[in-house]
């Protein structure tokens, strides 16, 4: 199955409580599914498995595969690509049982995680013997993403200056700012070709005010 679309019959599931139904998708992915950081590219192609369950109270779904998500590493700006897991699980209800609470499970870095919503909170549903799972995909894909994306843990950066990768400058790469107040000044005591004279003046001025001022004390 390879379709942009995530509605996903259940028509041919047996309504037999256990009944499963395996189902493999190369789900072609549309615009629009990025964080700021993170983006899956337009047109990339995404294999996924979705297992269907027949459960009491309606479907259990679970959701499986790898999703190649591209960005840039946050402190040297290379383009990169994160291999994210996806692992996730939802039950979808008829919509005449949609009042039970809502548990839905991840599968993160820290391990297993489930959590359960109130009484009060917007089930899934089945709609005309589909389930959309493109509520639960999204939020496996990006859920456990990183926020500040690294090329490497021991990245550099980029120097802020002058944008140079710092892991390709010079060891004693830095640069040296002179405060525009001083501007002015910053020649004023650089040595000069004696031949012209004026370092030589300068010099034999302060010498004479400060003999001035000593005879004057």
């Amino acid at each position: 199955m390879s379709s942009s679309d995530l509605s996903v019959s259940v028509l041919d599931l047996p309504v037999e409580p256990g009944s499963r139904r395996d189902i493999h998708i190369d789900w072609t992915v549309p615009d629009g599914w990025s964080t700021e950081v993170l983006r899956l590219p337009e047109d990339s192609v995404v294999p996924l498995e979705v297992v269907l369950t027949t459960i009491d109270d309606g479907i259990y779904v679970e959701i499986s595969g790898v999703a190649n998500l591209a960005g840039e590493c946050i402190r040297c700006l290379k383009p990169l690509t994160i291999a994210q897991p996806i692992a996730a699980a939802e039950t979808y209800v008829y919509p005449e049982r949609g009042s039970r609470k809502r548990t839905r499970k991840y599968e993160s870095q820290a391990g297993s995680v489930e959590v359960e919503g109130d009484d009060f909170d917007v089930p899934l549903e089945i709609n005309r013997n589909h389930i959309d799972i493109e509520s639960l995909l999204r939020d496996a894909v990006f859920a456990d993403a990183p926020f500040q994306p690294l090329c490497s843990k021991g990245c550099k950066g980029i120097c802020e200056h002058c944008g140079v990768l710092l892991e390709e400058a010079e060891p004693n790469h830095h640069h040296e700012f002179l405060d525009p107040r001083f501007a002015a000044l910053k020649d004023f005591f650089v040595d000069e070709d004696p031949s012209d004279g004026v370092s030589s003046e300068r010099v034999s001025k302060t010498d004479a005010n400060a003999v001035d001022a000593e005879t004057d004390s």
